[in-house]
């Protein structure tokens, strides 16, 4: 729930859809669940239930795959190559969605060494 929360709070908002979009995430992995992220003119809220409305794009991920983009571990086109995440809906959502997210305020600090 922590990362979804920061993730909506991390979006730029100037990319975003003007009209209303839902986006809907499949988490798989460690954590299966499904996210609504709703963006209305360039406003987003997160929910933990379905809001009710159509959804127009479908981001599903496995959960640590997300993780490591969040965090600037692996880039979003890796994961996408790799099909660790998948994007389905329209063209041009599906070619903006990796361009709104903005990355963890700690993706640039280098990991802790554990030796």
């Amino acid at each position: 729930d922590l990362l979804m929360w920061d993730l909506h709070r991390r979006l730029h908002t100037e990319l975003l859809p003007e009209s209303r979009t839902v986006v809907r995430f499949d988490l798989r992995g460690s954590h299966t669940r499904s996210y609504w992220l709703v963006v209305e003119q360039r406003e987003t809220s997160i929910c933990w239930g379905d809001p009710g409305f159509e959804v127009d794009l479908y981001v599903s991920a496995d959960t640590l795959t997300l993780h490591r983009v969040w965090m600037g571990r692996q880039s979003m086109n890796d994961a996408l190559r790799r099909e660790l995440i998948e994007l389905d809906g329209p063209r041009e959502l599906v070619r903006a969605f990796p361009s709104w997210l903005a990355l963890s305020i700690f993706a640039g600090i280098e990991p802790a060494r554990t030796d």
